[in-house]
């Protein structure tokens, strides 16, 4: 009874590993990596640089924070959907640099991840934000 349970058991193993090995193979979880003189301006432009930058860097670390939020502020500024200026003043030793943000279109107009941010970021019917109110 013993050995058979055993071989059952090492049967049932062997099966799920066999069928482990050929889900990750159709995923191409077990191809070779791509070598440094393959990667070429043509490769980065169809594997990294079709992507948003957030969501490379977010690949990346495998997680959303300060960076990817800032590469996202900067796409949006760069697309004139969000304007930008930092003003500083005068503090008792140094300088306070205040960044601050406006709305330059709708919300309407942002993708899901990019509206969540602006929600987060700017108070409801405000178009105008900055790091002191945030």
């Amino acid at each position: 009874m013993r050995s058979a349970l055993a071989a059952a058991f090492l049967a049932m193993l062997v099966a799920m590993l066999y069928r482990l090995n050929k889900n990750e193979s159709e995923l191409g979880r077990f191809a070779a990596l791509t070598g440094e003189g393959e990667i070429t301006r043509k490769w980065l432009e169809q594997h990294v640089f079709s992507y948003l930058p957030e969501v490379a860097g977010a690949a990346w670390d495998n997680t959303t924070s300060g960076p990817e939020v800032a590469a996202t502020l900067a796409r949006l500024v760069q697309e004139k959907k969000l304007s930008s200026e930092v003003k500083s003043t005068k503090v008792l030793l140094g300088e306070d640099h205040i960044l601050h943000l406006t709305l330059n279109v709708d919300r309407r107009e942002f993708t899901q991840h990019e509206r969540t941010l602006i929600d987060v970021l700017f108070e409801p019917n405000s178009i105008h934000t900055d790091t002191d109110s945030v």
